[in-house]
């Protein structure tokens, strides 16, 4: 029974981890949403990049889709994985209309400075 239940607290502490991970690039590929609705295009994609590469060191499969399609194919290839991704985690699947509108290979013009400690964001368009 005790190993029942140390599987069982494992196998759900590995799922929050994963579910977390997730999380993270739903959360990039929405903060770049809401930065946009506030005028700014802060947009880094090494910086997603790096959030995919973190979510897929700890789970293979999506992330490194995602990652993959950033390395070798095409705009269209990464809008793919990402919304495969949305709808895998059960996001809302208006979120992949937002994916299909932009670039994920090319950086914003605009800058997120970290100055005094804190963000100020930069127009530089």
């Amino acid at each position: 029974m005790v190993g029942y239940a140390l599987e069982y607290a494992v196998t759900t502490k590995l799922l929050e981890i994963e579910r977390n991970e997730h999380e993270m690039i739903v959360d990039e590929i929405l903060d770049r949403k809401d930065y946009e609705e506030e005028g700014y295009d802060i947009y880094n994609a090494h910086d997603f990049y790096m959030y995919c590469m973190k979510a897929g060191t700890h789970f293979r499969g999506i992330a490194n889709k995602i990652t993959y399609a950033m390395d070798y194919l095409e705009n269209k290839d990464v809008q793919e994985a990402l919304c495969e991704y949305i709808i895998n985690n059960n996001y809302n699947s208006e979120i992949c209309n937002y994916i299909r509108r932009k670039d994920w290979l090319t950086n914003g013009k605009d800058k997120k400075e970290f100055v005094n400690g804190g963000y100020m964001l930069v127009k530089c368009s």
